[in-house]
């Protein structure tokens, strides 16, 4: 039975009031310098089309290279794996000074599900912006779907985000991201994300 996420308060509301800030923001925070996501480096060593991530991805300024995300809105501390166009292996570690717990925390409060949303919505979108044609293309979520919380994330926990592109066609990206903790899957959900660039190049005007 998935678990029930509590509503955000009224503080948290306040601070995340909506608006149209950011197209990459699922709930239109009010978070300056937000909006994209990373990049890619080819080959292995294996020849086995994936891309080990460990070494081109070892701080957020390399991060920062193919994604427009800033702090305090990036949501990836880590990117593992990464088979341009198909699957993107990240890591999010959530410490007890995140700016979405309040100072006056509660012991055990959880992390709020929009930003479980998030970390999984950064990390998919990985999956297509890793590739060379879309580098640092602006994004903007279209839906979720399915979006299931199975257990609370507590700070201290470090999630693995495991994200898996199905189809992107005309600037539509589709697909699904898993959320695990030593293995065990927390959250997961369905998505679908697009590149307002692409689709407004295929507007009658955009062909002008």
């Amino acid at each position: 039975m998935a678990a029930r996420v509590p509503p955000l308060s009224t503080g948290e509301r306040r601070l995340f009031r909506p608006c149209l800030a950011s197209a990459q923001c699922p709930i239109g925070a009010c978070v300056p310098g937000v909006a994209g996501f990373p990049r890619t480096k080819l080959g292995n060593g294996h020849n086995d089309g994936r891309t080990d991530m460990s070494e081109r991805f070892d701080g957020i300024s390399l991060i920062e290279e193919i994604q427009q995300n800033r702090s305090p809105w990036l949501m990836v501390d880590r990117i593992d794996e990464c088979e341009p166009g198909k699957r993107v292996v990240a890591t999010k570690n959530f410490s007890l000074n995140e700016w979405f717990f309040p100072a006056e925390i509660e012991a055990g409060r959880p992390v709020p599900s929009f930003i479980l949303f998030e970390c999984m919505v950064q990390s998919f979108i990985l999956t297509f912006l890793s590739a060379d044609k879309y580098k640092g293309m602006q994004t903007a979520d279209v839906s979720i779907d399915d979006m299931e919380v199975h257990r609370f994330v507590h700070a201290g926990e470090t999630m693995s985000l495991v994200a898996d592109l199905t189809s992107i066609r005309f600037g539509i990206a589709t697909g699904r991201c898993r959320g695990l903790i030593g293995g065990e899957l927390v959250t997961e959900a369905s998505m679908v994300v697009a590149i307002p660039e692409i689709l407004n190049k295929m507007s009658p005007a955009g062909r002008k």
